[in-house]
């Protein structure tokens, strides 16, 4: 009965989207036209006007930048990310100033133009958008410098240091500069490892770049060289070609609506966490090998073709229904959703970018059999990587950034789902910054919105870290290192063949 019932679910679904896609094609498409060509028009006129008036104006925001920078890019940012680098030496103030000029700054393409010109530019806002704009009186000593001016000597422990994160994750930045800095601790106290000296922060708000870039850039300020794990440009360049393609423009409405129709989590946690955020967060972190993650992979038959980014995916969905189980949360705890950033990493170019797109990827998972949930999470993955999803999502994104920024809905109030995978992919083997040898790594980022569960993951030395966190109205202290723990539970559950 239940099987006869879900067969005629799945017909009804598929009937509805095959008639709204075709009602998009042959109506949305031509109204959609009338409607983007303009605006892209007048956009195009309005960032040529600003740069003729004023030669200080570079590019205009678009995509994710300008969505990202609609809402307050610096008075209560909400989009900020921190990298933390654990320090075996103390970091000299004017090499790393003097490292980061000679290497970024000044750093120029075949074209003569600057590389990383946007860690001199500022955001302002002029005819309906925001700008990139040149800083007349730009100065790496308001971007680089102590955490306390005052006391530069001042002790950080190690347990004020998450508190302290989720602090600067929401301290406003500079409006008369770039929103970024670096804040460097020169003492720091590390209770498991005493050879760690200090600290180095970067804050960066994420309309000027993601992570994946933000590392790409500072491969060049280590003494020996250095590479972040990444994708080929070759593969960006394929992707990029598939879109204006018959099969994006029938698959795309379809895509789309399949996913704002028939993509919504049910569970206490999203409600509660969409309509009672109390702006409080909470955060432990997780590390795991990622020796295990290969060997977990290896031990699938090849042509199951089980990804350690599967594996990722599924460690933190698991562990976020292993919680709200706990917690006897009301919900369909077998099928959930997960929203992450595609590619992962999406780009291996040179300056500052930011994710193309994200994508929401379901979770049909097996309570008896975790391998079960595994597979079922490879295949969805599989599909998604193969599919025009996340094209559609990017190309809904570009046109989204291309409304004047008054217009631009807020992204964490469009985007929900119970958990949020997002990546810093680093290197595997030890690395140093302008000579000072990095013995850790520590990331944090503020939870989107609408997201029950947050994790961001990164990897350093051969070991993947799972930062969990997400708002007080849902979690508490006792919860959050259930889901850490969890998280190693879950490897080893999936380690047993």
């Amino acid at each position: 009965m239940d099987s006869t019932r879900q067969k005629f679910v799945e017909a009804r679904k598929k009937i509805v989207l095959v008639t709204l896609t075709t009602f998009v094609i042959l109506i949305g498409y031509p109204v959609a036209t009338l409607v983007i060509i303009p605006l892209l028009a007048y956009r195009r006129i309005i960032e040529n006007f600003a740069k003729k008036v004023d030669p200080k104006f570079s590019s205009i925001l678009n995509g994710l930048d300008a969505v990202l920078s609609a809402h307050t890019p610096y008075s209560n940012p909400t989009a900020v990310f921190l990298p933390i680098f654990y320090l075996k030496s103390q970091l000299d103030k004017s090499q790393l100033i003097t490292d980061f000029n000679e290497k970024l700054m000044q750093l120029r393409n075949p074209d003569g133009k600057f590389i990383y010109a946007k860690y001199r530019q500022k955001i302002v806002s002029k005819f309906g958008y925001h700008f990139w704009v040149n800083v007349d009186d730009f100065n790496l000593n308001d971007h680089i410098r102590f955490f306390n001016e005052s006391c530069p000597e001042q002790v950080v422990k190690e347990e004020d240091l998450i508190p302290l994160s989720w602090e600067l994750s929401r301290r406003p930045f500079n409006p008369s500069g770039s929103p970024w800095e670096f804040l460097l601790i020169p003492r720091f106290e590390h209770n498991g490892d005493p050879s760690i000296k200090s600290l180095l922060i970067m804050r960066y708000h994420h309309c000027l770049c993601d992570g994946f870039s933000c590392l790409k850039s500072f491969e060049r300020l280590g003494i020996n060289p250095w590479k972040t794990l990444g994708v080929g440009s070759h593969q960006v360049k394929k992707r990029r070609q598939l879109i204006p393609t018959l099969r994006f423009l029938v698959g795309a409405p379809y895509e789309a609506l399949n996913t704002i129709l028939f993509t919504d989590d049910d569970n206490e946690w999203i409600q509660k966490v969409v309509k009672e955020p109390t702006g409080l967060l909470v955060s432990q972190q997780s590390v795991i090998f990622l020796k295990d993650l290969k060997n977990i992979s290896l031990s699938f038959p090849r042509e199951e073709k089980i990804s350690i980014s599967s594996i990722m995916i599924t460690i933190i969905a698991e562990a976020s229904v292993r919680a709200m189980a706990r917690r006897n949360v009301k919900g369909n705890m077998n099928k959930l959703h997960l929203i992450l950033p595609w590619p992962l990493p999406n780009h291996p170019g040179e300056g500052l970018y930011n994710h193309w797109t994200s994508v929401k990827i379901p979770i049909y998972r097996d309570s008896e059999n975790i391998r079960t949930t595994l597979r079922n999470v490879s295949r969805e993955y599989e599909r998604i990587r193969h599919g025009i999803i996340w094209q559609t999502s990017a190309v809904l994104t570009e046109l989204v950034g291309c409304l004047p920024i008054r217009l631009i809905p807020n992204v964490d109030e469009l985007v929900n789902s119970t958990c949020l995978l997002s990546n810093f992919p680093g290197p595997d083997h030890v690395i140093d910054i302008c000579g000072a040898e990095v013995k850790d790594m520590f990331v944090m980022a503020s939870p989107a919105r609408g997201s029950a569960v947050a994790s961001l993951s990164y990897s350093y030395k051969g070991q993947f870290r799972f930062v969990i966190g997400g708002d007080r109205c849902i979690l508490d202290e006792k919860e959050v290192e259930f889901l850490t723990e969890s998280c190693q539970k879950i490897v080893e559950d999936l380690k047993k063949h």
